[in-house]
């Protein structure tokens, strides 16, 4: 199964926030890859929709931020949406709960649309392909498929032959129940994880903690 997922804490959105304000100061010129991040996450903290609560804005944010390192470490050209998108939930599997996943689902259209955009704009030397878009329908059976890992994930944390024994036709069967029409039902993905809980990691700093505290009240 896959390991213990990774997103971004409040202390590297603070370091690209300063890297954002050196930046600026440099307009019209080309940026190191180094500094795609901080780029790409400052353009859509400026785009983002002020309708969205505080706490989807910051889930957003930070997916983009894990999208964006994943995309540079898998290091190929093009960039393929669904294989960069799918590999991003496998980072961050059971590390946020599930309600991280329903806002990522319910804002992902915007998301990709921004990221078809933005990616190839940016002042790169050798400026950025993206392709491979997924469609709404894709996201939810993608992000389902996560769900179910995540829910075994869980469920046999504590127990690693028992988790080694889950079956891709047992993933697939559990990602299946949460689909209807190929939407996902939230009302099941909730009455599922609902008795699980989700305990939140020591390491985390204070505002991580009060962040992802709101996120799981969704």
């Amino acid at each position: 199964m896959v390991k213990q997922g990774q997103f971004a804490g409040s202390s590297s959105q603070k370091k690209i926030k300063n890297k954002l304000r050196h930046k600026q100061k440099k307009t019209g010129q080309s940026i190191e890859s180094t500094d795609l991040e901080a780029f790409v996450v400052g353009r859509y903290r400026l785009t983002q929709s002020k309708q969205l609560s505080q706490v989807k804005q910051e889930a957003l944010q930070r997916y983009l931020m894990v999208w964006l390192e994943t995309a540079q470490a898998i290091s190929a050209q093009p960039w393929l949406i669904q294989q960069i998108t799918k590999s991003t939930f496998q980072r961050i599997n059971i590390r946020l709960p599930w309600q991280f996943y329903m806002v990522i689902s319910d804002n992902w259209m915007a998301l990709q649309r921004f990221i078809v955009r933005e990616i190839p704009a940016v002042p790169l030397s050798d400026r950025l392909i993206v392709t491979d878009e997924v469609n709404s329908d894709q996201i939810d059976t993608m992000v389902a498929e996560q769900l179910a890992v995540n829910f075994f994930i869980d469920t046999f944390k504590t127990d690693t032959k028992r988790l080694a024994g889950v079956t891709t036709e047992q993933i697939r069967q559990l990602q299946t129940s949460f689909l209807t029409e190929d939407q996902l039902d939230w009302t099941k993905v909730r009455g599922l994880f609902t008795p699980i809980g989700y305990v939140r990691e020591k390491q985390d700093d204070e505002l991580t903690k009060k962040w992802l505290a709101t996120l799981a009240k969704i």
